[in-house]
């Protein structure tokens, strides 16, 4: 079998290995939770406040940083791997931009079912 390549697809993952590994090494790991992590709660108070700054944050920004953060070495190389394998061949079959899209599409679906599945949560 033969793996396509993947340009987007081995950017995202040497990213995703690069800051955790970047995290760790500063012992900053816990910070990225917490400052750059997805809290669904931010959101009510975001939106009610009107600040639009903080809603890209709750909404936008805070979702796509959340794809790169890991729990532990064997949530980053599991996600690196199926990420690397799998993403080869949707990227192969969709093209590189397509893929991206799609990627940045699939982490803005991710924080909304976890914004109504748990709309309060901090």
């Amino acid at each position: 079998m033969h793996i396509p390549k993947g340009p987007a697809t081995d950017v995202l993952v040497v990213t995703q290995v690069l800051l955790w590994l970047g995290l760790l090494l500063a012992g900053r790991q816990e910070w990225a939770f917490l400052e750059l992590g997805f809290v669904p709660g931010l959101i009510g108070g975001a939106v009610d406040s009107g600040d639009l700054g903080a809603m890209v944050e709750a909404i936008l920004a805070r979702p796509i940083a959340a794809a790169f953060l890991h729990a532990g070495f064997l949530h980053m190389l599991f996600n690196a791997l199926f990420l690397l394998f799998v993403g080869r061949f949707v990227e192969g079959a969709m093209g590189s931009r397509s893929f991206l899209i799609l990627y940045g599409a699939s982490l803005l679906a991710a924080a909304i079912a976890d914004y109504v599945a748990h709309p309060s949560s901090m």
